[in-house]
């Protein structure tokens, strides 16, 4: 069985990062963590607030439901991950879809 976690960091950079739009210091970025057994699959949300379509969203309040929901009847194949993003995750949601999707 498959078990999920999304994971937040706050990446500090050790110089000015420079965007088409802006120079930042630091960025926030989402870990997707899928484990079955001994297999752990990570999956990052990258996203840039200001460029990212969903940069402004906080993805613990988004998918933190859904993610109890999929540990409580969790998937059994990974055919089956992919059904649930196809279902569960908007396409509104790139970065987080491509987190579980690379995880």
């Amino acid at each position: 069985m498959y078990s999920f976690q999304i994971l937040h960091y706050q990446l500090n950079f050790a110089f000015l990062a420079k965007t088409s739009r802006d120079a930042l210091t630091s960025k926030s970025t989402w870990l997707v963590k899928i484990s079955n057994g001994p297999n752990i699959g990570w999956g990052e949300c990258n996203t840039i607030r200001g460029l990212s379509v969903d940069g402004h969203i906080n993805y613990s309040s988004v998918s933190i439901p859904s993610i109890s929901n999929l540990n409580e009847n969790p998937p059994s194949t990974i055919e089956e991950v992919y059904q649930w993003v196809n279902k569960f995750i908007p396409i509104q949601f790139p970065a987080l879809r491509m987190g579980f999707e690379t995880a």
